[in-house]
């Protein structure tokens, strides 16, 4: 019979179904608005709906979670619903939707541990279940009160109507997107039209006159054939369509489009305004140093015609070089707006249009330092003292001073840019350097997890104008110099992550500490240095270890503390005991602080600390901890834990166990598939991994070529060296032997050293024994111990090839020592091959069966069939002579036709007689 269903079961089946509806919503607007950074909650809401069905334990605390849960998601569904941005929200909305996120991924940790009915299981997990449990709550009424929920509706019946309702409301506004020649139509009071109808002249404020002219235009329409200038519509509603419609159904028709300039789209009229300038031009200029000038003119008919003829009476380069003093005077020789660019600017500054809209120039002049513009969100978001910033927008536009992008993003023209005398006024610029403060904090709080995707588009999008806007504001005395530093060193992080390119000002910042006294502030910074700037970089500043290590007197940070340290002994300054020892008071206070966030950071950062010093299982031990912090039953954070499989299959791999090795790099490439550099980087792993473990070659050469294509395309130089040297292993494994180079990079100098210090793998006629000797200077100079330990065992086989078995001996053990502490099987088991066969050339038989036994299962941990293969063959063959040499002694006693007793006696009067 099967069981009735509660009171809880039917509470939670009601909550179930509302939060199906929610679900569905949110589903249609990640679809249509395209918002990455709701997928994390759209996947968690997923997920949780499942586990809902198989819920245990606390059936009424997991309902209360999911309903409150469900009543601040419908409010982030109508967030969206009522934006008339597209969907982009402000940063402290964003802010408490990641905050949300966080919070539901520890609701589903809750709920998950629910499924089982284990009770003694349970009664060991309540003390952490009951911690979860307050956290969950207390952050989820945070996340009420910030959306307003001050009545959570009890009434199953009302909240299943409100889920439709709000999810009614999902489909209208999906319905008026796709009925929308763009997404701008949702604001029907915009002026952000960039169509051919918005862009026409608007309706006069002032309109005395032409009196003649009005009586002949009602003439005109009183006829069979009407034929009117139209001279400006009133902003609302799109009317291309309409316009189109009626045209492809009339008769033929002249179509006059005065100033139709503004509307052309400056990256699909490329082509055009080259045929342009090349027909005033003419020919045989160089076409690198015609788009260098065509960049100049943003593609304005009035500036190209300007420049062709100039280029045509002095040549391109001639006329390069004097923009680069002269800017726009060089166009500016002729006499009205047809032949002088700046009579032509400067008569649209000063027309109607913008003088009636005084703000306008202070918005172009912002404009003029924004080279990726602005969207009229951030127009709309952004605090700007400005009454009508849309209204504005619409007087640049229609006076041809800007124009917008493909990506409906506000831009001044090239040649407007250049123009502009007056700077920008603080008044401007600080109202925007808040909003990207906010998104850059939002970023860097919440970087690495999924939930930090929200900001990541707004980022992007600004990525020049950031570094302009910071550029004004690292000034010294400036009220926001401090927060500016911090913002450059997130604009870092967010630009290595995403491979944006380098942040040219960074390196001013590092000469500016000295004008702030803020001793963190200066450690934050010189950590953000070092990750990019080993001790031999040629801008690594000298003493900056030593001068941020007393820094550290100054504050209380453990968790800064542990992760300079961590970069100062990644710089080869050998604070690793040091970095321990703050890294493990970093932990300790976050676990006091229950912060399961900066225990893996702290985590990580251990495992750096203990991988380096070539202790492989303790840092396995933290990576592993590390990495189920970071899952998504803990933080959410993907990103991370993704990063933390490469981390972990690199520590397995120096171990030389390449079958989990390869399978960490196998899930970490296909978490990544969205991520082009962690892709690349678990391919070429995997493709290292697979040389060693004899995969076909063809299978591992089609990985390094993506690996390779993949960092070429995002610029990575030094990981497409590695592409290389992985390559050139491959060709030596197959026999083809190739010369091994490398770079500045100590990973890949230390990659390479390896295969050339390693003579087995090189015929005689290739090998030059001193690359061992290079290998191990290089490790020690670099404290790699299992570099050092690898050149001993290199070197060892050196001397065993020149029949110095004393010293060859010695430096065999010595290795195997160091590989048995740091549990490296293959090169332990490789060491014990060559001992063996010392014992066997000494006749000590029974010592090198036993090395040799010793080493099998080693090779049979690391994948090593042919090894395995050859020591099968060694030990039966020494078995075989044991066996040949026996039947040879009885066969010998045979012969001899003595009784075996009688022979022993004899033997050992000989043996006597011989001692």
């Amino acid at each position: 019979m099967p069981r009735q269903p509660t009171t809880p079961d039917i509470h939670l089946n009601n909550i179930s179904k509302c939060l199906d509806i929610t679900r569905s919503s949110l589903q249609l607007i990640v679809d249509s608005l395209e918002i990455s950074g709701l997928e994390a909650i759209l996947n968690t809401t997923q997920s949780l709906l499942k586990l809902a069905e198989k819920i245990k334990q606390n059936k009424f605390s997991c309902s209360e979670l999911m309903q409150q849960a469900h009543q601040v998601l419908m409010e982030i569904v109508g967030l969206y619903v009522k934006s008339d941005t597209g969907g982009e929200l402000v940063p402290n909305v964003l802010n408490h939707i990641a905050n949300f996120t966080q919070t539901l991924h520890k609701i589903h940790t809750f709920v998950e541990a629910q499924q089982s009915g284990n009770k003694v299981k349970m009664f060991f997990r309540q003390g952490e279940m009951g911690t979860l449990l307050k956290d969950c709550k207390a952050e989820l009424q945070q996340g009420l009160d910030f959306f307003q929920i001050t009545n959570i509706i009890a009434e199953v019946k009302e909240m299943q109507e409100l889920a439709q309702a709000r999810h009614q409301e999902v489909l209208d506004i999906i319905e008026t997107l796709s009925s929308s020649d763009s997404a701008s139509s949702i604001s029907s009071n915009s002026y952000a039209s960039s169509t051919s109808i918005s862009m026409l002249p608007a309706e006069p404020k002032i309109f005395h006159g032409r009196e003649n002219e009005l009586e002949d235009i009602l003439k005109l329409f009183k006829e069979e054939s009407p034929r009117v200038a139209v001279l400006g519509l009133k902003p609302g509603k799109d009317l291309t369509q309409g316009v189109l419609r009626y045209l492809s159904g009339a008769p033929p028709t002249l179509l006059v489009l005065d100033n139709l300039e503004t509307v052309w789209d400056p990256a699909e009229s490329r082509d055009a305004a080259q045929k342009m300038f090349l027909d005033i031009a003419d020919d045989g200029h160089s076409i690198e140093e015609v788009n260098q000038i065509l960049a100049l003119t943003d593609n304005m008919p009035l500036v190209i015609s300007l420049l062709a003829h100039l280029v045509d009476t002095e040549g391109c380069f001639r006329i390069l070089s004097r923009w680069e003093t002269e800017k726009t005077a060089l166009l500016s020789e002729g006499y009205d707006k047809r032949s002088n660019l700046e009579v032509s600017i400067s008569l649209s500054l000063s027309s109607s249009r913008m003088t009636s809209m005084p703000n306008s120039q202070d918005l172009l002049s912002l404009l003029s330092i924004l080279p990726d513009g602005l969207s009229d969100v951030e127009l709309k978001q952004t605090k700007f003292p400005v009454k009508d910033i849309l209204g504005c927008k619409a007087a640049l536009l229609h006076t041809a001073l800007a124009y917008t992008d493909d990506h409906k993003r506000l831009k001044a023209l090239v040649p407007t840019r250049e123009y502009m005398l007056l700077p920008a006024t603080d008044q401007m610029i600080r109202p925007l350097f808040k909003h990207f403060q906010e998104l850059l904090e939002l970023y860097s709080g919440h970087a690495g997890k999924a939930s930090g995707m929200l900001s990541i588009s707004q980022i992007g999008s600004n990525f020049s104008n950031i570094q302009n806007i910071l550029q004004n504001t690292l000034r010294h005395k400036h009220p926001d110099l401090v927060a500016s530093i911090y913002c450059a060193c997130y604009l870092r992080q967010f630009s290595q992550i995403t491979h944006s390119g380098d942040i040219s000002l960074f390196h001013q910042i590092i000469s500016m500490l000295a004008q702030i006294c803020d001793r963190k502030l200066e450690v934050y910074v010189i950590i953000e240095t070092l990750k990019t700037w080993p001790v031999n970089h040629p801008n690594h500043p000298d003493g900056i270890e030593t001068r941020s290590t007393e820094y550290c007197n100054y504050f209380e940070d453990p968790n800064l503390k542990c992760m300079l340290f961590v970069e100062c002994h990644y710089s080869s300054q050998g604070q690793n005991s040091v970095a321990m020892k703050h890294g493990q008071a970093a932990l300790s206070l976050a676990q006091s602080a229950g912060n399961n966030e900066k225990q893996c950071d702290v985590f990580i950062q251990l495992a750096f600390i203990k991988c380096a010093g070539g202790d492989y299982t303790a840092g396995q031990v933290y990576a592993k901890e590390a990495h189920r912090l970071a899952s998504l039953r803990i933080t959410g954070n993907f990103v991370l834990g993704n990063g933390l499989k490469i981390i972990l299959g690199e520590v397995q791999s120096c171990k030389s166990e390449y079958v989990e090795a390869h399978s960490m790099h196998n899930q970490a490439a296909q978490a990544a598939i969205n991520d082009p550099f962690q892709y690349g980087i678990a391919s070429i792993n995997m493709a290292d991994t697979e040389v060693s473990m004899g995969t076909a070659k063809h299978e591992i050469q089609k990985k390094i070529d993506l690996a390779q294509t993949t960092f070429k395309v995002i610029g990575n130089d030094i990981l497409s060296t590695l592409c290389d040297a992985v390559q050139a292993d491959l060709n030596l494994r197959e026999g083809d032997i190739l010369r091994a180079s490398w770079g500045n990079d100590s990973e890949a100098v230390s990659y390479c050293l390896e295969r050339l210090g390693d003579g087995r793998r090189w015929t005689n006629d290739h090998y030059e024994s001193s690359w061992s000797t290079v290998l191990l200077a290089h490790s020690v100079k670099q404290k790699e111990k299992l570099g050092i330990h690898k050149g001993l065992q290199f070197m060892g086989d050196v001397f065993l090839q020149e029949n110095d078995e004393v010293t060859a001996t010695s430096l065999f053990t010595l290795a195997l020592q160091g590989f048995t502490l740091m549990d490296v099987h293959r090169s332990r088991a490789e060491c014990m091959i060559r001992l063996g066969d010392i014992s066997e050339r000494n006749r000590d038989v029974l010592n090198a069966l036993e090395l040799w036994d010793m080493a099998r299962p080693l090779f049979e941990r690391s994948s090593q069939t042919k090894q395995i293969q050859a020591v099968d063959e060694r030990m039966a063959r020494v078995n075989n002579n044991v066996k040949e040499q026996h039947q040879k002694n009885l066969a010998h006693l045979v012969e001899l036709s003595v009784p075996v007793g009688k022979a022993d006696e004899e033997d050992e009067e000989d043996s006597e007689v011989e001692l």
